[in-house]
Parts: C-alpha cells; sequence; structure tokens
C-alpha cells in the first residue's frame, strides 16, 4: 500500500473510532426508521432526514456481514405483528439506545459531534418487518419510501443485488398477509429481471399495506423529485420538526452511494428515466405483477 493509501486508511479508522464517541440522549418518540427497497433513494432521503442538527444516522444494521450478525440473519424475513420475540426487541432497543455500536452502522455520523438528540435509522433489508416493528416500538416515526420497480430492480441488477422470489415463497408466515398464489402464475423465479420484481412486490405490498392501515409516512421517490418542497412539508409535519433553510437549495446533489451519471440528471430525468431503458415486455409484466398487489394504486399507469 502507498504511502497516500495507508493515510487514507488511518484517517478512516481514527473517523471511525471518533464516531463511536458520543452520548445518544434521544427518546423513542424522536426516533424514525427510514424503510424501504435497496436502490430506491434512500441514502439522499437519509441526507435529508439527518439534515436538523443532532441527528445521528445509525446505518443498515441488518446489513449480513458489517452490521449485527443477528439482525443479518432476519433480513427479508416476515414476522407477524403480534409475533413475541424478547431477543430481537432487546437487541432493537439496545441499537436504538446506542448501546451496540459498529463503526459501520455510525458511518455517516460527523466527527466530534459528542450529543445526539434525534435518531434515524435507515434500512433496506427489513421491510417486511416494518409490521412487527411499527407494533413493538410505537412511539417510533416510520417513514416508507417506495420508488417504481423499473427503476429499482434496473438499479439493482447494476450493482448484482440478485434477490430470488422463493427466498418468499418459503416463509410461509407470509400467507396470513398476502396471497402468495398469485404469484404462482410467475413461476417463482431465482434470478432476473422478473425474480427481482416479484421480490420487491411482495416485500412492498406488505409494508404498504401496513403503513396505510396505521399511519405511517408512505413517501414516493417520484413525489420527492418532482414535489420537494410538498414532500419535505409532509414529512416536517409527521416527524414533528423543521428542516434547515439550506435543505431545498442542496436538494439536487446526489448521495455518495448515487452513479455518477445522476449529478446531471434533472428531477425530472431521475424520476421517469426508467420508461426509456425499460422494455415493452417488462413493462407489461410489472402491470401484471402489480395488479396482484395494492402497489398498483401507486403506480395505475407504469
Amino acid at each position: 500500500m502507498s504511502g497516500r493509501g495507508k493515510f487514507k486508511a488511518i484517517s478512516m479508522k481514527i473517523r471511525g473510532l471518533l464516531n463511536l464517541l458520543f452520548s445518544d440522549r434521544a427518546s423513542h418518540e424522536s426516533t424514525t426508521f427510514l424503510i424501504s427497497s435497496g436502490r430506491s433513494g434512500s441514502t439522499w432521503l437519509t441526507d435529508i432526514l439527518s439534515s436538523p442538527p443532532g441527528s445521528r444516522i445509525l446505518f443498515e444494521p441488518f446489513h449480513p456481514s458489517r452490521g449485527i450478525a443477528e439482525l443479518g440473519r432476519l433480513r427479508y424475513t416476515y414476522l407477524s405483528p403480534t409475533q413475541k420475540n424478547k431477543s430481537l426487541t432487546r437487541l432493537i432497543e439496545n441499537v436504538i439506545r446506542g448501546k451496540i455500536r459498529r463503526p459501520w452502522i455510525e458511518q455517516l455520523n460527523t466527527p466530534g459531534t459528542f450529543t445526539y438528540n434525534r435518531r434515524l435509522i435507515k434500512v433496506v433489508r427489513a421491510t417486511l418487518l416494518l409490521p412487527w416493528l411499527s407494533n413493538y416500538f410505537p412511539e417510533c416515526r416510520f417513514i416508507l419510501l417506495i420508488r417504481h420497480p423499473a427503476a429499482v430492480i434496473r438499479s439493482q441488477l447494476k450493482g448484482n443485488w440478485e434477490l430470488s422470489s422463493k427466498r418468499l415463497r418459503s416463509q410461509m408466515s407470509l400467507a396470513e398477509t398476502i396471497n402468495l398464489k398469485l404469484f404462482d402464475q410467475f413461476g417463482w423465479p431465482t434470478s432476473g429481471f422478473a425474480s427481482n420484481l416479484v421480490f420487491w412486490a411482495i416485500e412492498n405490498h406488505v409494508a404498504y399495506k401496513h403503513a396505510k392501515k396505521h399511519g405511517c409516512l408512505i413517501v414516493r421517490y417520484e413525489d420527492l423529485c418532482l414535489n420537494t418542497a410538498g414532500e419535505l412539508s409532509r414529512m416536517e409535519n409527521y416527524l414533528g420538526l423543521e428542516f434547515p433553510s439550506d435543505v431545498l437549495k442542496n436538494i439536487d446533489t446526489p448521495s455518495w452511494s448515487s452513479s455518477n451519471k445522476i449529478a446531471g440528471m434533472s428531477m425530472q430525468e431521475k424520476a421517469n428515466g426508467w420508461r426509456q431503458k425499460t422494455s415493452n415486455t417488462d413493462i407489461q409484466l410489472i402491470r401484471e405483477v402489480l395488479s396482484a398487489t395494492e402497489l398498483d394504486e401507486l403506480y395505475p399507469d407504469t
């Protein structure tokens, strides 16, 4: 490793250690879960939601290798809202309160911030757990971010996110909240566009149905792009806070996890750019899959 590389590695290690030195004084009422499928724009929305001073970001604790192992084993798993799980409840409680601190989870926080009075927990592998989480942690706020499946799946496959729909078919507890037989017609593929689409539809259907019934905030990525001020106002009302005045000015700044190409895109292109890159065959498949769920309410005309 070159001298420059060693310096960078040491700097990152020091940054990681500094991020673990803090006092978390936030309450459950000032704790927000941001839940979405992967590649839905959640890192971009995280930048917005964490803009109020004193906000602590807990980044992807369900990551299988870098997060918390016990949570990683429950990624993409559905639990009934009333199912008791004392170990999971205790673990989530410890994560929220800052008793479990990992450099990976704390990586987006600013070094030198030693006191936090708000928390934002960003997760893209726990969409199916939204009903359980909101039932056992009712004082917390829950924001469900949904983006058009064509855009999500194109980004997932580009990043080698292969999600096997059979993984969800094997979870018989899912049959409590969604009729899995509706998806038999698609053959339960294990890879490719169709597999990720069925996976997306099932996990977002479960979360959307619960969020709509129990008053969680539902944000469409497209609305955030095309009606930014209105969506920011909705989030402020739901969370009971005000975002800094410069948030709207910096809204075009892409997150660190975005492709370099997105920096030059207009908001219209960010919201609807998938249309020119999606075949008629895939669009028809999306229509058929959405019709098997309540998600066609969000995207009635793909």
